[in-house]
């Protein structure tokens, strides 16, 4: 999303693609990694804030 490099230090999530909330899988085709801020960014664009469990 950001184009950065990953960095050792930077802290990195496993996004869906497509928000479960959205209709999307729980599959290896439907996941990226995303710097935390592109991860925040992201969700709030799709309104997918869930509860983690």
């Amino acid at each position: 999303m950001c184009n950065a490099k990953f960095e050792h230090d930077h802290r990195m999530e496993i996004d869906h693609i497509i928000p479960n909330s959205l209709g999307g899988k729980d599959s290896m085709n439907n996941y990226q990694l995303l710097h935390n801020w592109c991860h925040d960014t992201k969700t709030a664009k799709d309104g997918s804030r869930q509860k983690k469990q």
